[in-house]
């Protein structure tokens, strides 16, 4: 037994900020980061701070919901797995908006596309303060539902 050897002392509280420094550090690391941000500079360009605005609706959003489950005790660990799959995606589809900008001569995808997400996000947000208890007008939330995307398709609505 006392062969073995502790893998996991290296990342001990007192060695973090060593193990951090060493992480980016590396070459490897820093390569990586700098791929990305050149892949994020030419696919969003001057769009950055709408790119910004909704990670930002989101991370509102995220916090708003966690705080909210906290005070009905409807707490879990799905809600930040929901975070990192939403955000992922979010960024995948905004990422398709731009290049469909890109590829046609009017560019307006990533505008409509970022304005959806930016409305269901806030309207997400709202609903999660009201449900808390805050104070929200209900002109505000009236017109936001107005703008909140329906699950069935118009087709679907047309009575048979």
């Amino acid at each position: 037994m006392d062969d073995k050897v502790n893998y996991l002392a290296a990342f001990n509280f007192q060695n973090s900020k060593e193990v951090i420094a060493n992480i980016l550090g590396l070459p490897l690391f820093k390569s990586a980061f700098a791929s990305l941000a050149t892949l994020a500079t030419w696919l969003f360009g001057a769009n950055t701070s709408m790119i910004w605005a909704i990670l930002s609706l989101l991370v509102a959003d995220t916090i708003s919901g966690f705080i909210r489950r906290i005070k009905s005790g409807e707490i879990s660990a799905k809600g930040f797995f929901k975070f990192a799959n939403k955000s992922i995606i979010y960024l995948v589809i905004l990422a398709i908006a731009s290049l469909v900008d890109k590829a046609i001569p009017a560019p307006f995808a990533l505008s409509i596309v970022a304005s959806f997400l930016a409305v269901t996000e806030g309207i997400s947000t709202l609903e999660n303060l009201g449900k808390m208890g805050f104070p929200i007008p209900k002109t505000l939330m009236d017109k936001l539902e107005a703008m909140k995307p329906d699950a069935r398709s118009s087709d679907d609505k047309k009575p048979k």
